[in-house]
């Protein structure tokens, strides 16, 4: 299929599936994530960014597949970022560049009471096989934060398709199936050391109080 061909039909995939399709879509695995890291090799779920020193921060976007997925890879994926600041600004770039791309990362914290509308859909000319970065963001701003923010990853809304309310992406299979992932979490300037859990984010592997105050001195 020709690759614009191949990306209108994801695309309309995401936004038109049958809501008997979205239910029978299967999860990717326990071990599947789409998530917001500090670092491009995906191993890191913490940062730290003081604004009034350095005025922009660079956060990746990427997605990890469970060993027993038998199909790694996207040709697109729907979700949105909650938690950034209002007043915090972002660029984004993306490592392989979408074709298609339709709405906001920003999104709020709870999209069902609140009502407002917020993610977004991305949809690549080709499969992107393999765990890898997806997007980077630059985030930009001149004022002290707070500890402890917490981005989620979390679903659009409102989504793409009525019935299925998840963070999703397509797999690169003959039909673009639509299949649901586990949204990651990120914690922006943590007060204590991992392992602890920020509101329900594990900020990434163990590490004693003592290496914990050096790693903060590091990044400042």
């Amino acid at each position: 299929m020709h690759p614009k061909r191949t990306v209108l039909f994801a695309m309309l995939l995401l936004l038109v599936a049958s809501p008997g399709a979205a239910q029978l879509t299967p999860p990717c695995g326990d071990e599947c994530l789409l998530g917001v890291f500090d670092d491009s090799t995906m191993t890191r779920k913490f940062g730290f960014w003081d604004p009034t020193a350095v005025p922009l921060k660079e956060l990746w976007v990427g997605i990890q597949f469970d060993p027993a997925f038998p199909n790694p890879g996207v040709t697109g994926v729907e979700f949105g970022i909650a938690g950034i600041p209002a007043e915090v600004s972002f660029d984004v770039d993306y490592p392989v560049q979408p074709t298609v791309v339709i709405g906001d990362l920003r999104a709020p914290a709870d999209t069902i009471s609140t009502g407002f509308p917020g993610g977004a859909n991305i949809a690549w000319p080709a499969c992107l096989e393999g765990e890898r970065i997806l997007v980077k963001l630059t985030l930009f701003y001149t004022q002290p934060l707070p500890s402890d923010l917490l981005f989620r990853v979390v679903r659009k809304y409102p989504p793409s398709n009525p019935i299925f309310l998840r963070v999703g992406f397509t797999q690169c299979d003959a039909v673009f199936t639509l299949t649901s992932i586990a949204g990651g979490c990120y914690t922006l300037n943590p007060s204590g050391p991992p392992p602890g859990s920020f509101d329900g984010c594990d900020a990434g592997h163990p590490v004693g109080s003592r290496t914990w105050s050096a790693i903060k001195t590091l990044f400042r």
